[in-house]
């Protein structure tokens, strides 16, 4: 895509983010706020537009804000699911492992031939209801 503006759109998140990093590596306490970030990329590179410029800008950072909120969103879905399964796997190895133990804990394995009664008359009176 050709660039009809004096500076790389693509470009503007990523000095953002390198800017941070580099500083955090720098010295911890020091850091680079969004809103100054943007008041100097305004002042720079902004404020000598012309209302079409400016309108064809915000279009496409539009675009990229979508892009980013709609990868954000999945983004989170996704570790939400591996931090779930992650749970589900630590619960049935302790469920797993104080079955196998001769402790009367709470957790207790369902699966298996002796426990299908149980299911059963479980099913019937949740069907009953």
């Amino acid at each position: 895509m050709v660039s009809v503006f004096n500076f790389d759109i693509y470009t503007i998140p990523e000095k953002f983010i390198e800017k941070s990093y580099l500083l955090s590596l720098i010295d911890n306490e020091e850091e680079v706020y969004v809103d100054d970030f943007i008041s100097s990329f305004i002042n720079k590179n902004l404020s000598d537009m012309q209302e079409e410029e400016l309108e064809d800008f915000i279009k496409i950072i539009s675009k990229f804000a979508s892009f980013y909120s709609r990868l954000r969103v999945e983004s989170n879905k996704l570790l939400g699911l591996l931090i779930l399964e992650r749970m589900m796997d630590e619960a049935d190895k302790e469920a797993d492992h104080d079955n196998s133990s001769d402790n009367n804990f709470r957790f207790r394995s369902i699966d298996g031939e002796e426990n299908n009664e149980l299911f059963e008359k479980l099913k019937q009176i949740y069907e009953e209801e």
